[in-house]
């Protein structure tokens, strides 16, 4: 726990220390959105960009080219990937694309439409994996590389984080799997609190645009 950015109580179970990675899993996808944030701010994105236009080899599907990057981040897409966790189901939607060794395959492979995109929100995994994606086709970096360059070592990071990638020398599971020290993950949310105050690396725009509700309930959620 951080209070006024400094520490002030801390708990691990036997076994485990504090520079210890812990997996984020889907703490993952906000990191995304962060990323996303600085790179809108910078010039390299738009939320009104089209997926399409970003990752052209996925273009030519119907409505899936119709779908932007603001649609991706407000889990609005349509794209019809179920975010399924069942063990008994291991190649199907979200559990097949976290054990897939070709995540640009898997994308591709994975087009169909479940709703015109902005007509509905919904929970999808696979919205956080394509801006990922998308982050890195645009600025020409890893997702990892972005990582290190523009949040971990400007928060002041104290250890290394690692992101699984799909295979070796492949990319990043951009909607799970970043693997970090807690105290390092509690420095990401004093970094969206200092964005309130105009300070740090997140920009106070990017935190007004995430604070504000969806279009669209996510899974009853606003």
């Amino acid at each position: 726990v951080l209070r006024d950015g400094r520490l002030v109580y801390e708990w691990y179970r036997p076994g485990v220390n504090a520079t210890d990675p812990q997996s984020s899993w889907s703490m993952a996808k906000s990191v995304v959105s962060l990323l996303v944030g600085q790179a809108i701010a910078r010039g390299e994105l738009r939320e009104d960009d089209r997926l399409v236009a970003l990752l052209p080899e996925l273009a030519g599907a119907g409505d899936y080219d119709r779908i932007t990057v603001g649609q991706l981040l407000d889990m609005a897409s349509g794209i019809d990937v179920s975010e399924n966790y069942r063990a008994y189901w291991p190649f199907t939607g979200t559990a097949r694309m976290y054990l897939t060794r070709d995540l640009a395959g898997f994308v591709r492979a994975h087009r169909r439409m479940h709703f015109t995109p902005g007509s509905a929100g919904d929970y999808r995994s696979i919205d956080t994996q394509l801006l990922g994606m998308a982050l890195a086709r645009v600025t020409g970096r890893a997702l990892a590389d972005l990582l290190a360059e523009r949040l971990w070592h400007p928060m002041g990071a104290e250890s290394a984080a690692t992101w699984n990638l799909d295979r070796p020398g492949g990319i990043e599971k951009a909607f799970c799997c970043l693997n970090a020290a807690a105290r390092d993950f509690a420095r990401i949310g004093q970094q969206v609190l200092l964005a309130a105050q105009g300070q740090g690396v997140v920009p106070a725009a990017w935190l007004a645009r995430i604070a504000r509700p969806a279009p669209h309930a996510v899974d009853g959620w606003g």
